[in-house]
């Protein structure tokens, strides 16, 4: 089984600081092409405010745009190294106390096709612009997989579902449910299944 997850953002505020040259945006972290450069994110964000427990494992802040810790980063090292991108920035908190552990912006490095569609539940239709586009309920949830595309995967985004998505591996949520960090995330189950 493999599952489509979200992380809520909290309300804590987060300064993103470029220093003096640094660039005004930060470009497209939340897929997987082109690669980001640690130039590209800031290297320093401040945050105010009361953060839970989750939010130190990994921070959401809004559109599929996540900063990590060196604990979630180490957890899918162990599972695929080198896929991913870690680029790393200063996590400061406003009152001057120290953060419990390295951060990084992360930036997943792979991005699979491999929903049937099928075999899920979809809506399409097109734009405004005139682009076709696809989404996928939350409400009622069916989205089932090729698993022969997603064998030995552990965390990717896919090619048709919304950027605020993420999927994990059965593995990678049976690893946080050991940690007590499942709770982090929302998670949807969706099936595998050969493709027709």
């Amino acid at each position: 089984m493999a599952w489509r997850v979200d992380v809520d953002s909290e309300e804590f505020s987060k300064k993103f600081d470029y220093g003096p040259k640094g660039p005004k945006m930060m470009g497209n972290i939340s897929v997987s092409d082109p690669r980001l450069s640690p130039d590209q994110v800031p290297p320093r964000v401040v945050i105010s405010g009361k953060v839970s427990k989750c939010a130190w494992f990994v921070m959401a802040f809004g559109g599929g745009r996540w900063i990590v810790s060196e604990r979630f980063k180490d957890v899918v090292e162990g599972l695929e190294p080198g896929i991913h991108n870690w680029l790393p920035t200063d996590l400061v908190l406003a009152n001057g106390d120290p953060t419990p552990e390295p951060y990084y912006f992360f930036q997943v490095g792979q991005t699979l096709d491999t929903v049937i569609f099928e075999r899920s539940s979809f809506n399409s239709g097109i734009s405004v612009t005139g682009e076709h586009y696809v989404t996928f309920p939350k409400l009622n949830h069916l989205m089932t997989l090729e698993k022969e595309k997603v064998a030995g995967k552990h965390l990717w985004k896919e090619k048709y579902v919304g950027y605020r998505d993420f999927f994990f591996s059965d593995e990678l949520v049976k690893t946080l449910t050991k940690l007590g960090l499942k709770k982090c995330f929302k998670l949807l189950d969706c099936r595998e299944e050969s493709a027709p």
